[in-house]
């Protein structure tokens, strides 16, 4: 997904999660999109809050929809606008969610849910 993004222009750390068990082996996140493009899974992005106004948010929401939309990816999601983050970096994804969902950080952290079900077929 972070490699889709980069390639539509949109720089943001990914942390993709499945709510619930697979039982197909996957070797890749190709062999995931392509073999079980219907599975559930929750994305969130982290994207530096530094770089961006309200109104380039609120299209930069619109883009990822379009990206996921064109490479049929189901997904809900939250959008984080994260100060500072390329000091982040050393940072896992795992706990750049753990950070952003932690209620005593989010006074400075933007979060903006979204959906993604309406894919091609």
């Amino acid at each position: 997904v972070e490699h889709m993004l980069t390639e539509a222009e949109i720089s943001a750390r990914v942390y993709t999660y499945f709510p619930f068990l697979i039982s197909d082996v996957i070797s890749s996140g190709r062999d995931l999109l392509e073999r079980r493009p219907r599975l559930g899974r929750h994305t969130a992005l982290f994207i530096d809050a530094n770089s961006f106004d309200e109104h380039e948010a609120e299209a930069t929401i619109v883009k990822i929809k379009k990206v996921f939309k064109d490479n049929g990816i189901y997904s809900s999601g939250i959008l984080f606008f994260v100060p500072d983050l390329d000091q982040m970096s050393t940072k896992s994804v795992q706990e750049l969610d753990r950070y952003c969902r932690n209620l005593e950080n989010r006074k400075c952290i933007t979060g903006i849910p979204f959906r993604c079900f309406d894919v091609k077929r």
